[in-house]
């Protein structure tokens, strides 16, 4: 898991199906010949005996369970000492005592929805895919940059970088642009390994880091400009055939 990203891959899928159509059964991926073994804690209860009832739904069930287990650091049912209590407790709708600790009431509800023992009640992939929690949100939309000069020096500009990503903590990260020696380009360079930023979001904080730049010098230009008040504009005045200024 990256945390400052927020990206989480799933590895060790030797107990995978894949569903080839709705008129033809699951078919096992096996791992080198090894069936491996299956941890109760994750297994849907339409897979208890021989029913073996494996449908879309399943994974749904175990991602809930995965999703708590993130959420609280702790494994589904650890409150339990054997398997067979396990299986016990899930046929009689008894949900993890660790639900109790996330602290979220939208992620403590999409992890019991998964966890529905009709599995036809459970939502879709693609229904879990439409909440604010897991949509993608754009670059361009999830990043901002403001800024001013520091009162020290007008060369030096004071950034806040703000990042929203679905899931974690918002990022919101500070640092100095010195106009005289520092570019848009290398600030975000140094910032990609510090920050964790994919290419595309570099990209756009780059392009917003020089918004700011050019916001800040068209300021600076007009605030350098000769003004004058009404009172002190120069006055023409015709004296004896001569423009003379008073």
């Amino acid at each position: 898991m990256n945390g400052n990203t927020g990206e989480v891959k799933i590895a060790d899928l030797g107990r995978a199906k894949f569903l080839l159509n709705n008129s033809q059964p699951a078919m096992t991926v096996q791992n080198n010949g090894s069936t491996g073994m299956m941890r109760a804690e994750y297994i849907a209860p339409e897979l208890y005996g021989d029913n073996n009832k494996y449908s879309t739904a399943v994974d749904i069930y175990s991602f809930g369970l995965l999703v708590l287990e993130l959420c609280t650091l702790r494994r589904p049912y650890d409150e339990l000492k054997s398997p067979a209590d396990v299986f016990r407790a899930v046929n009689a709708g008894v949900l993890p005592e660790a639900l109790r600790d996330v602290k979220d009431n939208n992620i403590e509800a999409i992890i019991k929805a998964c966890l529905m023992l009709d599995p036809a009640a459970r939502p879709t992939a693609l229904e879990l895919l439409q909440l604010d929690l897991f949509r993608e949100i754009a670059p361009d939309e999830a990043i901002s940059v403001t800024g001013s000069a520091t009162e020290e020096n007008r060369h030096v500009l004071k950034l806040v970088l703000t990042i929203s990503r679905p899931c974690v903590p918002r990022l919101r990260f500070e640092f100095h642009l010195d106009l005289l020696c520092d570019t848009a380009k290398s600030i975000t360079t140094e910032m990609m390994d510090q920050l964790g930023l994919s290419d595309e979001e570099a990209a756009v904080v780059a392009g917003k880091i020089s918004n700011v730049i050019a916001k800040h010098s068209t300021e600076d230009n007009s605030s350098n400009e000769v003004r004058f008040t009404p009172a002190e504009a120069p006055v023409a005045q015709v004296n004896a055939g001569q423009c003379v200024e008073s």
